[in-house]
């Protein structure tokens, strides 16, 4: 009988703590799961990229600067592939300067920025560290991703060739014609996927937008009254940006003659950063 209630005693004070996952451990979102557990650091950096960046804070700076600014703030192991930017043509002539903006997560900041540049950046967690590199460079490292597909609408899993299809559409057709490395094969239950990290952010918010329609009551659409669309995020900024669209010009607009006077004239009428991508209105004989 000793033995027994010992044994007992020693299993419920023992099961508790095997089955206990510290929160820092826990996958940061639904459906995502390693094929090896995420160390506490990247989990902390996976955070960092889904934090929005609350208005008045300045992270700014050259590729040095900003991830040491990123680093501080966020509270994160951060670093530069030197190498990857000095073959991209970075030099102390040639030196970007970044100014992410606020209202939206750090992931859409960085990416909002690199596509304004003429070089093309990237940052991946490397090493448990977060690291600005090189797009050509991001993407020779692949990672391998087991994700969760039970929980999905039934409509989506009924032919795995669909879903394949669906992913791929989604991330540019990788598979097809082999134009892109990486693999894709599908599991009872989920799919298992080898690929970069930003493809896999890419999956990873089609998967998380298709359980996010999956909820609530049935969808009943006439043509006279349309259901307001379900999984859309909307931030604060960007409702700003729409509402000033929708209503009439700033006072003093009539005065602005240039389109780098334009850009500088709404940034300071607004409460959101207005910015002008020289890049883009360059090649059409349009400048500041």
């Amino acid at each position: 009988m000793f033995r027994t209630v010992s044994a007992l005693t020693a299993l419920l004070l023992i099961t508790p703590a095997l089955l206990a996952q510290p929160e820092e451990t826990a996958p940061r979102r639904p459906a995502k799961y390693h094929y090896r557990q995420d160390s506490p650091e990247r989990i902390k950096i996976e955070k960092a990229l889904d934090t929005i960046i609350e208005p008045g804070v300045v992270l700014k700076g050259n590729p040095w600067q900003l991830m040491e600014a990123l680093g501080k703030h966020f509270d994160i192991e951060t670093g530069v592939d030197e190498p990857s930017l000095l073959a991209e043509g970075v030099s102390d002539e040639r030196m970007p300067e970044f100014e992410l903006p606020s209202g939206i997560t750090l992931q859409q900041a960085l990416d909002t920025v690199f596509a304004e540049s003429e070089i093309q950046f990237d940052c991946h967690i490397r090493f448990d560290v977060l690291e600005l590199t090189s797009r050509i460079r991001a993407d020779d490292f692949m990672e391998t991703i087991v994700y969760e597909l039970r929980d999905l609408p039934h409509e989506v899993l009924s032919k795995a060739g669909e879903f394949e299809e669906l992913i791929q559409s989604h991330t540019g057709n990788w598979l097809d014609d082999n134009r892109g490395e990486g693999t894709l094969e599908s599991i009872p239950g989920g799919v298992v996927i080898r690929q970069t990290q930003r493809r896999h952010r890419e999956i990873l918010d089609l998967l998380t937008r298709l359980r996010e329609f999956n909820t609530g009551p049935p969808l009943t659409i006439t043509v006279s009254e349309l259901p307001k669309p379900r999984g859309e995020r909307k931030s604060p900024q960007l409702e700003a940006i729409r509402n000033a669209l929708a209503g009439p010009p700033p006072e003093g607009v009539e005065a602005v003659k240039t389109v780098g006077e334009l850009c500088a004239f709404l940034d300071k009428a607004y409460p959101f950063r207005v910015r002008l991508n020289e890049r883009s209105i360059n090649p059409e004989g349009i400048g500041p």
